[in-house]
């Protein structure tokens, strides 16, 4: 029995993810959302009570792989200096792989309340290998230069999103945060 249920909640994830990859500003519509899933209207609100909990949920779905995938690349690396570099190129690779679209389509919708502090809280753990390596690398405060390493991914995410290729944000990201020597 919880197999089938798990098995229908993650139908209407793998929905949700789908429909607002093709439309990342557009909430996906109830109606829309259960036909592609195979299910009826009624059987959303089984799974989900509206659909901010089912917009946390694709976060929720999302965000651990890429804190994971974040948090491996700059282990990889090392950490400190080529950490931080590690932390950048990977975070613009799932950029442009097009799940951050997702997720700022995602926090764009979340009225102010419990789920979208939940969304900061997971956008706070994504930013940890990055403090951590800035905190080995760097003499200046690592909460600080946090923020302007990823006033600048930020930046260059919107650029990617905007269709700049990734290997040209990539070079001139590079220059800012690991200019040669």
């Amino acid at each position: 029995m919880g197999e089938h249920r798990d098995a229908k909640r993650r139908a209407l994830l793998d929905a949700a993810r789908s429909m607002l990859s093709e439309a990342p500003g557009t909430p996906p519509d109830i109606n829309d959302l259960t036909a592609r899933a195979g299910m009826t209207r009624s059987n959303f609100y089984t799974y989900f009570s509206s659909r901010a909990e089912l917009i946390v949920a694709v976060a929720e779905d999302l965000m651990p792989r890429w804190i994971s995938t974040v948090t491996e690349a700059v282990r990889d690396a090392g950490g400190g200096r080529r950490g931080v570099v590690a932390y950048v190129h990977t975070t613009l690779d799932l950029v442009a792989a097009g799940d951050h679209a997702i997720l700022t389509a995602l926090a764009a919708q979340l009225p102010d309340g419990a789920a979208r502090e939940r969304l900061n809280r997971m956008h706070a753990e994504m930013t940890t290998p990055l403090r951590e390596s800035l905190a080995e690398s760097s003499r200046s405060d690592p909460e600080l230069t946090t923020e302007l390493v990823m006033a600048v991914t930020f930046k260059a995410s919107e650029l990617i999103e905007g269709g700049r290729p990734l290997t040209e944000v990539l070079t001139a990201v590079d220059a800012l945060i690991d200019p040669p020597v």
